[in-house]
């Protein structure tokens, strides 16, 4: 059974775990404008990366970009990163096909009943949700780990 630490939503980025699942510390902006990038992928910005969420809407984490509206939206989402058993838990909380999250690609999609954003960056799985869903999303992913 994996081992959780659990933290609560008022610690904000606190949620840790042994088995490689953890909420890092990282800003997240919204950015409304003209883009270039095509749907569903994620592209490397600076030290963090951009996922395309519509055609003139982004999701920037870990870098500020340069240009368009942008809005802060550290404090709306949590995101949380799984290194271990993801496929498993990618078949169990979603209904997306295997293979679907290829490394640079995203997805928005209903994980474990809650409205996410998916993608795989560096071997690991990013989830990002709304933080008043965290907890919701904490409770699932440790009762999802028991199985494994």
């Amino acid at each position: 059974m994996a081992d959780l630490a659990f933290c609560s939503i008022a610690d904000q980025l606190g949620v840790t775990a042994a088995d490689g699942f953890s909420v890092p510390e990282t800003m997240q902006f919204l950015v409304s404008g003209p883009h270039d990038q095509a749907p569903n992928t994620v592209v490397p910005v600076g030290d963090g990366y951009a996922c395309w969420l519509t055609p003139s809407r982004r999701l920037f984490v870990g870098a500020v970009p340069a240009d368009g509206f942008v809005s802060d939206v550290s404090q709306g989402w949590a995101m949380f990163v799984v290194a271990d058993h993801i496929d498993d838990l990618v078949a169990m909380g979603c209904p997306l096909p295997s293979g679907a999250l290829a490394e640079g690609r995203c997805a928005q999609t209903l994980f474990a009943g809650l409205h996410v954003l998916l993608m795989r960056r560096a071997g690991l799985l990013h989830l990002h949700v709304e933080r008043h869903l965290a907890n919701h999303l904490v409770a699932w992913l440790r009762q999802a780990l028991t199985a494994f």
